[in-house]
């Protein structure tokens, strides 16, 4: 459950890409600002009615590491 709303905020992050958010055009502070400002919400939004695995958060952490 809580992968599939990761998916979502990997969605929203690669639909600015017509805004210029490019992998390679950006600086990635800015793109670590961006994300943690209009991204982010998607995610942790209710995240805490979930009781969430140590090998989920790890996974969440890498995944989102790999997104900026």
């Amino acid at each position: 459950m809580i992968l599939n709303r990761f998916n979502q905020v990997r969605k929203s992050l690669f639909s600015l890409n017509s805004f210029g958010m490019k992998p390679v055009g950006v600086n990635p502070f800015i793109k670590s600002v961006i994300y943690k400002t209009y991204c982010l919400s998607k995610l942790t939004y209710g995240i805490g009615l979930y009781a969430l695995k140590r090998k989920t958060l790890n996974l969440l952490n890498v995944n989102q590491n790999n997104l900026v």
